[in-house]
């Protein structure tokens, strides 16, 4: 206690002192602060803003009015619009700025120095153009700060490197941008607010903010290892994320400049949610709605120099299906083209079936809405395809090799190898799109198709089996599908052997004297047939039956008739004739109804023999 106590007086001179002085320098720093403007000129101010940004850019600066330097509540000096010239010469600025805010390095303020480490710019407008011969008006210029910057860190060979000069952050609030390339069109984006940080030309710069992109709101973050290598003309790592509604994108890898722009290489992945939605985000003249194309992504090791992206074993996955492969985007002209090679286990075309069947009525008749196929009238495509199997609602067709070729809305399809069910398929679609109607042709061959398997998956029909081989070439126009299947015209060719008929007992009807529909005992019971062959024709909206011939053991099934391609229903008249010792029975009949659910019935009209459909058919075993 008593220690203590004969200590305070000692301290507290000591303690008073200290005070003193950090008042005293308190006040000379006030002092300093409430003099130093008067001692910093505004000439001054003005000739060392614009000489160091036209030492760092090569370009003119211009701004209205003086630099007000501010203390309060931090050292800051303001000027307004500011201009940047463009290089081009078209008399659109690089850059042009409502307001320029810069906070002022504070020691050298004193002494009458600016000094500014940051820059915060209030709606800036910056004008990014590509003249007719390439030349771009943001190169910064041989001469200039930033370029000798560059060209020392080329060129030292004492291996320290240029100079490091600090540099700071620099805010963007509302700015806006817009890009051309010589006589193309005019790309905005608005809304721009940005927070970028380049403490000093040593290090890398970072980015982040958000912007409004075709009224979408896009988030970006990114960041730049060396962009002194940039300037230079060499290479710098580099990466950044985009995230919109419509689609994410993110990159990780190095960019480089070239002649003309820059050449980003490294992982890239690009996902979005609905296809249809990106390419209309993107300036495709097609509906948001609807189903398909949905959910995609791609990702792989891609080299993206404008306006061509490229990816090297990439995958890619739409509407569930995914593929691996070779592949590139050309975003070049108002049409993105896709080419590549890709490969797939599944492939799954469900999601289209099912698009398509919302353009038929619940009683099987077509729409009369326009047909919807986006893709056509928005992309170019040039693809090969290999897959182990093809999905279409319960259809599946293996082993496929296929080409799909879209340039300026025609259409090539190529099946050029595939099983289905058991036989070789071959397939090509033709086709285009015009200003108010689709163009389509279309020939195939198949050739020992299990056809009862088949007909199940494809039409529901599970009356017919046996070994298929037939052929299809055919063709119309139309702006509907009601339209296109109203007008269509060609030829079916079809020879099915070593099958049956099910449903339907000839063989108990041949043992009757005077046989009708009723001794054909419908139900689960079904007649063999060593041959069956039909020639068919499409007309006015149908499939028009012209020879429908069927031999088995003791008959001869004849029939002609259609079936209508605008509602899944059938109608025609045939005639059996059995052969009982050495006499022929003849029970004739009439078929509608839908091909799941066939209607047989006694024909009451009289047919003469020789207009009999079998009267010119081969003779009965």
């Amino acid at each position: 206690m008593t220690s203590a106590s004969a200590t305070a007086p000692v301290r507290r001179p000591v303690l008073r002192r200290v005070v003193l002085v950090l008042l005293g320098i308190v006040l000379l720093a006030a002092g300093g602060l409430a003099i130093a403007p008067a001692f910093v000129p505004t000439e001054t101010v003005r000739a060392r803003i614009t000489e160091q940004i036209e030492q760092w850019l090569g370009r003119p600066v211009t701004f209205v009015g003086d630099p007000v330097i501010s203390l309060y509540p931090r050292p800051t000096v303001t000027i307004e619009h500011v201009v940047i010239s463009d290089a081009l010469g078209d008399g659109v600025p690089l850059i042009a700025v409502e307001r320029v805010v810069g906070t002022v390095a504070l020691l050298p303020l004193i002494f009458g120095r600016v000094e500014i480490s940051a820059f915060s710019l209030l709606r800036p407008e910056i004008n990014l153009r590509v003249g007719t011969d390439g030349q771009s008006n943001w190169t910064v210029r041989e001469g200039t700060i930033g370029a000798r910057l560059a060209e020392a860190e080329d060129t030292d060979e004492t291996g320290g490197g240029a100079p490091d000069v600090t540099l700071g952050r620099f805010l963007i609030e509302d700015g806006t941008i817009t890009y051309r390339r010589a006589d193309g069109p005019l790309s905005e984006i608005t809304g721009v607010s940005l927070d970028i940080s380049w403490p000093s030309t040593a290090g890398g710069m970072t980015a982040s903010g958000r912007l409004t992109w075709r009224d979408e709101p896009v988030a970006i973050t990114g960041y730049l290892g060396r962009p002194l290598d940039l300037i230079a003309g060499r290479s710098s790592s580099a990466r950044f994320t985009v995230d919109a509604t419509p689609a994410s994108l993110s990159f990780d890898g190095t960019v480089s400049r070239s002649e003309l722009d820059f050449v980003l290489g490294g992982m890239t992945s690009l996902t979005t949610p609905s296809l249809r939605r990106l390419l209309t985000w993107a300036g495709a003249q097609i509906p948001e709605e609807g189903a398909t194309p949905g959910p995609a992504t791609m990702e792989g090791d891609a080299s993206w120099g404008w306006p061509l992206l490229m990816f090297s074993n990439g995958t890619i996955s739409l509407d569930g299906t995914e593929a691996v492969g070779s592949f590139s985007v050309d975003f070049s002209n108002a049409r993105p083209s896709i080419r590549g090679t890709i490969a797939a286990s599944v492939v799954d075309l469900s999601p289209y079936a099912i698009s398509l069947r919302t353009d038929v009525e619940a009683d099987g008749t077509w729409v009369g809405a326009p047909i919807d196929l986006p893709a056509l009238a928005v992309i170019d495509t040039d693809l090969r395809l290999s897959a182990d199997e093809v999905r279409l609602g319960a259809a599946r067709v293996t082993q496929v090799a296929a080409s799909a070729t879209v340039s300026g809305g025609g259409l090539l399809l190529s099946l050029e190898e595939a099983t289905f069910y058991g036989g070789s398929v071959r397939a090509t679609v033709s086709g285009f799109v015009g200003p108010d109607s689709l163009t389509l042709h279309a020939a195939a061959s198949v050739s020992g198709m299990a056809t009862l398997p088949a007909l199940q998956a494809v039409a529901g029909v599970s009356g017919l089996a046996g070994t298929l081989t037939g052929t299809i070439d055919a063709g119309g126009s139309g702006a509907t599908w009601s339209e296109l299947a109203a007008a269509l015209s060609g030829t079916v060719t079809a020879t099915i052997v070593n099958g049956a008929l099910r449903g339907i007992d000839l063989a108990g009807a041949a043992g009757v004297e005077s046989p009708t529909v009723a001794n054909l005992a419908l139900g689960t019971g079904g007649t063999g047939f060593s041959r069956f062959e039909g020639d068919f024709h499409f007309a006015g909206g149908f499939l028009e039956a012209d020879r429908f011939v069927a031999e088995g053991p003791g008959y001869v099934l004849a029939f002609s008739g259609h079936a209508s391609l605008m509602r899944p229903g059938i109608e025609g008249r045939g005639v059996i004739s059995f052969a009982r010792s050495g006499e022929t029975a003849v029970l004739p009949f009439t078929l509608d109804g839908t091909w799941v659910m066939p209607v047989l019935a006694d024909d009451p009209s009289p047919v003469p023999p020789e207009s009999s459909p079998a009267a010119s058919s081969p003779s009965i075993p």
